[in-house]
């Protein structure tokens, strides 16, 4: 389930990320990336690592699909990391929306 830019909603939620869309959008990961990962568990670094795969945004429902994690572990996991500031989440219809926090990464243009 791709967001797409005729979203109004979605729009509203992520103005920016709502229009960026899995993978083509590349990440590099930063040094400050690479510390934070050291110290998370095995689960929240599947959680990073797929959510970098898919170019820093997706739905809890997709993650949850790659991942393999019981429904509850995700969201426990989440939220953890969301009370960390590493990611965000935002509701979209019947799931939510999963954004990597702009500070862990920087952007290179595919120009």
């Amino acid at each position: 389930m791709d967001i797409s830019d005729d979203n109004a909603e979605a729009d509203d939620v992520f103005p920016v990320a709502a229009r960026i869309k899995g993978p083509h959008r590349k990440i590099e990961v930063s040094s400050e990336m690479m510390a934070v990962m050291e110290i998370l568990t095995p689960r929240e670094r599947s959680i990073l690592d797929v959510l970098i795969k898919h170019g820093g945004r997706m739905t809890q429902a997709e993650m949850r699909s790659e991942t393999g994690a019981p429904k509850s572990s995700l969201t426990m996991a989440l939220i953890s990391m969301e009370k960390r500031n590493l990611v965000t989440r935002r509701e979209w219809g019947r799931t939510n929306v999963v954004v990597l926090s702009e500070r862990l990464f920087s952007d290179k243009d595919s120009s």
